[in-house]
Order: structure tokens, then sequence, then C-alpha cells
């Protein structure tokens, strides 16, 4: 048995290594927009309440339009969360007035899913 991200792994081994693992394959279809969205307020649990309602929401629509990864909507969620705490910890530092809560908006959604995407 294998586990593989690529469609022609079989294809990939030796003649014979490729006899022995056989022709059947079970495909995964890719996560849709609904499940993505599920598996992410799992994920986050109790914390959910730190992401803005439709921060998971645009996640869940980028990450199924593309590819339907889960680990990739995971770990924008992870980079963003990581941005917001940043961000909150330079406003305590700086001392600012009115910082009361972290919260995950779209705009460090969107800045995690440019890092995560089109990073060199």
């Amino acid at each position: 048995m294998a586990i593989a991200n690529t469609m022609d792994l079989p294809e990939r081994f030796l003649v014979k290594i490729k006899s022995r693992i056989g022709e059947s394959r079970l495909v995964y279809q890719p996560y849709n927009e609904n499940q993505i969205k599920e598996i992410i307020k799992s994920r986050v649990g109790e914390w959910k309440s730190i992401f803005d309602k439709s921060a998971i929401r645009v996640v869940a629509k980028k990450v199924s339009s593309l590819s339907g990864d889960i680990r990739r909507a995971l770990q924008i969620c992870k980079r963003a969360t990581e941005m917001a705490k940043s961000e909150y910890l330079s406003l305590i530092r700086d001392k600012a007035k009115d910082v009361c809560e972290i919260k995950i908006s779209i705009w460090h959604i969107q800045k995690a899913f440019i890092e995560l995407y089109h990073s060199k």
C-alpha cells in the first residue's frame, strides 16, 4: 500500500517494484468549501472566536477553488494567527490604547495566502 500526492507514482517505480504493488488505485477527491470550513472550525475549537466570521469562509473558498488541500488551509490559518499575534504584541509593546483582544481578519488571511502561494 502506498499513499501519494501524485497520480503517476506507480509509473515512476522500477518494473520489479511496479508489478508488486498492482494497478488498483483509490483516488480521494479534494475537500470542498464546506468540508474545509468544518475542519478548520473543529481544529481551532474554542479559539474560533478570535477569527473574524468571514476569515474562515475566505480560507475555505480560496483553498477549495485552487487545490482542496486541507494542509494548505491549515497553514494559511496558522500563518495568519502568527501575523495577528505579532501585530498584537507590537501594539502592547508600543502601549497603544484600546488594545483589548486579538482578532484574525480577512487581511491577515489574504496576506498569509499570498505568502504561502506566491513564495519563491
